[in-house]
């Protein structure tokens, strides 16, 4: 198993940050990769109690991983430094985290999409590379003709989707990792109904 820790030793400098761009993952082999990045970027925040490489030596995944759409960015040496993943949906039970998503109303039309688990290297941070993924996913949503998407996330990505064209559904208290403390959300939705409509 590969260590990501080892292969970045020290914050690397990118030159040419805006040829970091998010692809397609068509080697489902390379799913493992992902699954051990997502343990190492949350190691590296205030949830490392929760999710690191002791409690996930394989690496984070969960039932949505086999479907989704699962979107990279590579450096130079094709090295997965960053993902994040689409699945397509067509009933609300199939979501995750019912607790999160049960509270709101959403519109009736399907499928819609879910757009979740995007995580950065801690050597890669700090260069706009989820702006890009959020972009991605829009696009992806509109190609797809998918009527709306759904995102999770804390106050700090708040600013980026609503610039963008998320609405803010509301808030939800979260307790995934522990009961020790709730955690605030946003839930957001991206409609994409009118041009999913279209042609």
């Amino acid at each position: 198993m590969r260590d990501l820790k080892k292969d970045f030793p020290v914050r690397i400098v990118l030159t040419d940050k805006t040829r970091l761009v998010p692809e397609l993952l068509t080697d489902t082999t390379r799913l493992k990769e992902i699954y051990q990045l997502r343990v190492l970027a949350w190691e590296h925040t205030s949830y490392s109690k929760y999710i690191n490489r002791r409690l996930f030596p394989n690496g984070w995944t969960d039932h949505l991983d086999k479907d989704g759409v699962h979107f990279i960015m590579q450096n130079e040496k094709k090295e997965i430094v960053a993902s994040s993943r689409f699945n397509i949906l067509y009933e609300l039970s199939e979501l995750p985290e019912q607790d999160l998503f049960n509270k709101f109303n959403y519109p009736e039309s399907r499928p819609f999409g879910l757009f979740s688990r995007l995580v950065i290297h801690p050597d890669y941070r700090k260069f706009g590379l989820s702006s890009k993924f959020d972009l991605t996913m829009m696009e992806y949503c509109k190609k797809q003709k998918i009527f709306f998407a759904l995102a999770w996330i804390h106050h700090g990505g708040l600013e980026q989707l609503t610039s963008i064209g998320y609405k803010i559904l509301g808030t939800a208290y979260y307790n995934a990792f522990s009961n020790e403390s709730l955690h605030e959300l946003y839930v957001m939705l991206f409609d994409n109904s009118e041009n999913a409509h279209s042609g």
